[in-house]
């Protein structure tokens, strides 16, 4: 429900809006789950919305975000067995049987790791990364415009 209005906005030149408008209620929509802890999964998920929508805009492709919001889900529940946004047993049988270990508002708890204050720090780090990581060409520009002139 958010690639179309962040692509359309994008267009329109108001990326940043788009960003806005679809992260949001991207965190409000994650608040119904169970386990949540209101002030983290609302902050952390409204990021998670903001790093997927910078992966969107840095590629000018869905597959991107598609494929790093995916692969998050699939390491937390199929990878260490933790819980997903609050969901609990997402896979029957994960690779490894990890569990939070530490204050909930560092590693989130019940809810999984995405509601806590490590997952803050590590969704504005990758966040960054991915705006400013020259190996990921934008799609709708071509290579040589992307890469700063040698001096």
């Amino acid at each position: 429900f958010r690639g179309y209005p962040l692509q359309t906005l994008t267009r329109a030149n108001l990326a940043w809006l788009g960003v806005a408008l679809t992260s949001v209620p991207f965190a409000a929509v994650h608040l119904k789950n169970p386990n949540v802890s209101p002030v983290f999964t609302f902050i952390n998920t409204t990021l998670a919305g903001v790093w997927l929508a910078v992966a969107y805009l840095r590629t000018r492709s869905l597959w991107f975000p598609l494929g790093i919001h995916w692969s998050w889900n699939w390491a937390q529940a199929s990878l260490l067995g933790l819980p997903v946004s609050g969901i609990n047993n997402l896979a029957p049988a994960p690779l490894l049987h990890s569990m939070n270990a530490g204050p909930a508002w560092l590693t989130g708890g019940a809810y999984g790791i995405e509601g806590g204050a490590a997952c803050s720090v590590a969704l504005v780090i990758s966040t960054v990364v991915i705006w400013r990581l020259k190996l990921i060409a934008r799609a709708d520009v071509p290579t040589n415009e992307c890469q700063k002139p040698a001096r």
